[in-house]
């Protein structure tokens, strides 16, 4: 079966069960997934890891990380909230075990990418570039989880070639980060470019950069450094990026970057969004702010009307 077969049949009722605090009613619906889709383990493993330490069962939690690092899979067990299962009987192996494997992993890995070409592309005609990038998760940060929310489709129909990036910094065995380390995400992202551009005919003057949440800040953060010529950046929920400054900012207001931020209506009042707004009004760098209506640190349902719209205002048609 395929990876929208899980994910039509178990995944989505999950998350809905999960944002309704419904956690063991998830955790049961789940159960029969591990047989009938042992290829999405880590998946099934880490939604059901989530109820278990949102319920407080630490016990439980340490179980289903025994599973995963028997099979050869390591999770994201290394913020705050976590730390109660260290105090697990048993568990200073386990755990051990976890590390071993992403050290492991951490030492062949690199950043990946996947292409998507407009209808009617050719090597002979100039393509713009549109660079998407996850967020910062051990369970969503990936291309396949960023590529199912925020579809490829607004971008190919106004002829972009769409890049997905995946970060060479792991949290887990399915899931990586950017902030963790700026550096290296400007590397990471600039290589992906410099080979995107060797491979096809892109048009360098119309480079989008976008994401979701570490993504998001991935992308101002380029596009506000000049790591290579970005018209412009779509960040959807960002945090204020390492070194953001007026001088950045008054830099690409000159060379011409415009900017696009969505943020969810329960989440707009954040500081560091406020910080970003008020320096972007002091030196008149050409923004928009979209609030998505009933939502929090999230994919609004209306996101590709919503991109056609912020591409639009970046290429400034």
């Amino acid at each position: 079966m395929s990876e929208s077969d899980y994910f039509n049949k178990y995944d989505i009722k999950a998350e809905e069960l999960y944002d309704l605090e419904k956690f063991s009613e998830a955790i049961e619906f789940l159960e029969p997934a591990f047989e009938e889709f042992p290829e999405q383990y880590f998946f099934i493993a880490w939604r059901v890891l989530v109820c278990y330490r949102n319920m407080g069962q630490f016990d439980k939690c340490l179980q289903i990380v025994n599973g995963g690092v028997k099979r050869g899979y390591f999770f994201n067990l290394q913020w705050k909230s976590w730390d109660p299962i260290r105090e697990v009987d048993g568990a200073e192996p386990i755990l051990a075990e976890n590390d071993r494997l992403k050290a492991e992993a951490e030492k062949d890995t690199k950043v990946r990418y996947e292409v998507h070409l407009p209808d009617g592309y050719t090597q002979e005609n100039r393509s713009p570039l549109f660079l998407a990038m996850h967020c910062d998760s051990g369970f969503f940060g990936n291309v396949d989880e960023h590529r199912r929310r925020w579809k490829p489709d607004a971008m190919l129909r106004r002829g972009f070639i769409v890049v997905y990036l995946q970060s060479s910094q792991l949290l887990s065995s399915e899931g990586s980060e950017w902030e963790g380390n700026f550096q290296q995400a400007r590397k990471d992202i600039r290589q992906c470019c410099d080979e995107v551009a060797a491979n096809y005919t892109v048009d360098t003057e119309k480079v989008i950069a976008s994401g979701f949440s570490g993504g998001a800040s991935a992308s101002i953060d380029i596009a506000l450094k000049d790591i290579f010529p970005v018209k412009g950046f779509i960040a959807l929920c960002p945090d204020k990026p390492e070194g953001f400054s007026r001088e950045l900012c008054e830099n690409a207001r000159q060379r011409g970057t415009r900017g696009v931020i969505m943020e969810g209506e329960e989440t707009c009042d954040n500081p560091g969004l406020q910080e970003m707004e008020s320096v972007f009004k002091e030196v008149g760098f050409p923004y928009e702010l979209i609030i998505n209506k009933g939502i929090g640190h999230w994919y609004p349902d209306d996101i590709a009307e919503k991109v056609g719209k912020a591409i639009t205002f970046i290429l400034n048609e």
